[in-house]
């Protein structure tokens, strides 16, 4: 339940208005097609028990994986700055910074400050 909220409040904090709606949709369909796995893996258990359908599900799910890891190119990693320049064209400002520890502020729509949803486990 905890992580649901989070999820949905990162999500209202970090998706445009105008976008809201579609990311909402998306977040929705994903949770709703849970029980149709949930019915592969029932009818899996039904014929192979359930250690062998656990066990096949797994190794699909790791070769998925693995296909996933050889596929995908690398993801970049980025610099400290980077980051900051990234999340500024987000519409966030540094609010201060002390050593590598860097805050950020931004404006909402209205033009009141609102602060990072990050900020609050930084402290």
């Amino acid at each position: 339940m905890a992580v649901d909220t989070l999820y949905k409040a990162l999500m209202q904090e970090n998706v445009a208005e105008e976008e809201r709606g579609r990311a909402m949709g998306s977040w929705v369909l994903s949770i709703g097609t849970a029980p149709v796995g949930h019915l592969g893996v029932g009818g899996l258990a039904g014929l192979l028990g359930a250690p062998g359908a656990l066990l096949l599900n797994g190794g699909v799910l790791a070769f998925v994986s693995l296909g996933a890891a050889i596929g995908l190119p690398r993801l970049r990693r980025l610099s400290g700055d980077e980051v900051i320049s990234v999340m500024t064209g987000f519409g966030f400002t540094v609010q201060s910074q002390k050593g590598s520890h860097v805050k950020l502020r931004r404006r909402a729509s209205d033009g009141a400050a609102g602060r990072s949803p990050w900020s609050r486990w930084s402290r």
